[in-house]
């Protein structure tokens, strides 16, 4: 399995009871956002004296002089939709923010053991950008990439079924056009996610730049080298703002393209029915009122559905990202963050000599601080200060 499908994976495996809840709240919402205009358009069509063998027990319910009936079940399952919607969000709301937390505090757990190298090769501008634009972006991932896509797809499967079970005619027409559009809405995704790619590469590279030559700005100004770091940082720049452009193109086409699919396939089963009108009078039901007004709530889901590929390949990016910093290797014989005790004996340098690039920088050195007093280092630039330090924390 590939690393970062295994964070989602040791994220979501201890708190399997409070996912299964999730899908739950999302199945008994999507059963009432069916439910809604279906009873509203039986409710309707009773009143214009509509007949539908299928929904018989609601025409029997009107012959009988019980409508209300009929309007205070209506009102109902919009209260328990009204509740069920707030449930279902804020739940995915604290799974979103859990799942931040727990990938926000392995990345900085893990740095804490990665070797010093990696930072003075790089310099922490790449690794900055995981707490940010990655970590955001892994967010949308959970909660709209997985959590809400579950929960539309479900509310679609059953909108289909439901129109299926109307009206199978204009069902396999529906089914069929949003196969054919998937197809097309998939194409344009995987050219955005490409961009997507590109566009986050250049602003890693830009940060990282940027975060060296702050980190070395009096050697910038002693060296008179301002044009020339203009110079580069425009160029680098500029990768971004045409990757940039790139995805604002695919992004723009795609949600043009949904709003079309979404109408296309409204208008499409209103030329079906016109059609069908003269060969098959029965299409004018009850049920056909109750297919459209079904489609007509449904077209949100649609632009949602179509659109998650774009949220799969930006996350998908970033927690990429994500996994291959956590899988940096820890300095040789670094303690785990987790498992690390604070030693309580004293800090004994004895006789300890050390050399850089054929210089001494000391000679039999021996000291002994004790746990909890406090020692100054005193000298002049060269005399070893750093490297002492860096000898003391074992890096």
């Amino acid at each position: 399995m590939p690393e970062h499908l295994m964070l989602l994976r040791q994220f979501f495996y201890p708190r399997r009871s409070l996912l299964f809840m999730s899908l739950t709240l999302d199945l008994l919402a999507s059963i009432s956002t069916i439910a809604l205009p279906v009873m509203a358009s039986q409710a309707f069509a009773i009143l214009l004296g509509f007949n539908s063998m299928r929904w018989r027990w609601m025409s029997d319910a009107a012959a009988a002089k019980d409508f209300s009936v009929i309007l205070i079940a209506t009102a109902s399952v919009l209260l328990a939709k009204t509740s069920l919607e707030y449930l279902r969000m804020r739940l995915h709301g604290r799974i979103g923010e859990d799942w931040s937390f727990w990938l926000r505090n392995r990345i900085f757990q893990h740095q804490l053991t990665i070797d010093l190298q990696y930072y003075e090769d790089k310099g922490i501008g790449r690794y900055l950008l995981r707490y940010s634009g990655d970590l955001g972006s892994a967010q949308q991932f959970v909660t709209r990439g997985i959590l809400q896509f579950a929960a539309d797809l479900t509310l679609l499967i059953l909108g289909i079924v439901v129109i299926f079970l109307l009206n199978p005619y204009l069902g396999g027409v529906v089914g069929m056009s949003l196969l054919v559009w998937l197809f097309v809405v998939s194409g344009i995704n995987h050219m955005a996610g490409k961009s997507e790619t590109v566009k986050q590469n250049n602003k890693s590279e830009l940060l990282a730049f940027v975060n060296l030559r702050l980190l070395n700005m009096a050697s910038v100004k002693f060296l008179n080298r301002e044009t020339g770091e203009i110079r580069q940082f425009e160029r680098k720049s500029e990768h971004i703002r045409q990757s940039g452009l790139q995805y604002a193109h695919w992004k723009a086409l795609a949600a043009s393209i949904n709003t079309f699919g979404v109408y296309a396939i409204f208008l499409l089963v209103l030329w079906v029915i016109s059609v069908q009108q003269h060969t098959n009078p029965e299409i004018l039901s009850a049920n056909t009122f109750a297919v459209m007004m079904l489609l007509l709530s449904l077209r949100s889901l649609f632009g949602r559905a179509f659109q998650v590929g774009l949220i799969w390949k930006k996350g998908g990016i970033s927690l990429k990202k994500i996994a291959g910093l956590l899988s940096l290797p820890a300095e040789p014989g670094r303690t785990p963050v987790e498992k690390m005790t604070v030693p309580v004996g004293p800090l004994v340098f004895r006789e300890v000599s050390h050399c850089m690039a054929g210089q001494q920088i000391f000679n039999n050195l021996s000291f002994t601080l004790l746990p909890g007093s406090t020692g100054l280092l005193h000298g002049t630039t060269g005399t070893g200060k750093t490297v002492l330090t860096k000898l003391i924390a074992g890096l």
